[in-house]
């Protein structure tokens, strides 16, 4: 499924939406409820995360540039 999370999106919304773009298909509940407590807390801004997932797509997939991407047309 497509999917894009603005400002309005849920954490949980945007935690499935990168762990699926990571990973390739949905996380599930146990494993995405760490990530969500995360952002629900402040440990984490959705930029951060956004980022953090760009660097490790970075490292899979040997894509230059997507750490640097900006991230705002995300809503992030």
């Amino acid at each position: 499924t497509n999917a894009m999370v603005g400002s309005g999106g849920t954490n949980t919304a945007v935690v499935n939406l990168l762990w699926t773009n990571l990973m390739g298909s949905a996380p599930s509940a146990a494993d995405a409820q760490p990530f969500v407590n995360l952002l629900n807390q402040g440990a984490f801004t959705r930029r951060a995360m956004t980022s953090a997932v760009a660097e490790l797509l970075d490292q899979k997939v040997g894509v230059t540039g997507v750490a640097s991407y900006d991230f705002t047309v995300f809503g992030v």
